[in-house]
């Protein structure tokens, strides 16, 4: 990074112009390849202003600070030239991921549009229907069949008594059995 530090109706010290080198050193760490970077001190009536102008690769900013005090127009002015390089990469980072989020809803939205319209009254979500030949056995066989299988539930005809019945396997791994009572 190229430093020129100028002086209006005020002669840069060194030591000035070494706060400023310093100051500008955070300013690194947000913008990668900075180029050069100008500083005008000048006086208008009481106050002490400082103009810097930083040119890097694709990015030009130019701030400006204003206090009675050198030091305090400094800090002032590389503060708000910190605030603006990290709005910048800020940008930098965010625009391809709203462009990536933007994409992607134009992408659903389209295959939303290219499904056929649902009918009145139906459901939003869609049910498959499977045929399945429902064998007499006893409990302990659907559950050795609901074990070997490795399903949630198994659907049987109970031997005993040749009803319908479900036996399912609960979240805490214990089996629960479903047969039809009365009402």
């Amino acid at each position: 990074m190229q430093l020129k530090v100028t002086g209006r109706e005020i002669a840069p010290t060194r030591s000035l112009t070494d706060y400023v080198e310093k100051r500008l050193e955070r300013i690194d760490r947000h913008i990668p390849r900075i180029m050069d970077v100008t500083v005008v001190l000048r006086k208008e009536r009481q106050n002490h202003v400082i103009d810097v102008r930083l040119n890097a690769a694709n990015l030009h900013l130019k701030v400006s600070g204003r206090s009675t005090d050198m030091y305090a127009s400094i800090d002032d002015a590389i503060s708000k030239l910190e605030r603006a390089a990290i709005r910048h990469k800020e940008r930098r980072i965010q625009t391809p991921r709203i462009k990536a989020i933007r994409a992607h809803r134009s992408r659903a939205a389209r295959e939303m549009s290219e499904l056929p319209p649902a009918e009145e009254g139906s459901a939003e979500t869609e049910v498959s229907a499977k045929r399945i030949s429902v064998k007499p056995m006893s409990v302990d066989e659907a559950l050795l069949q609901l074990k070997t299988l490795d399903y949630h539930f198994f659907v049987f005809r109970d031997s005993d008594d040749n009803q319908m019945k479900v036996l399912y396997r609960r979240s805490v791994g214990t089996f629960g059995l479903i047969e039809p009572g009365e009402e």
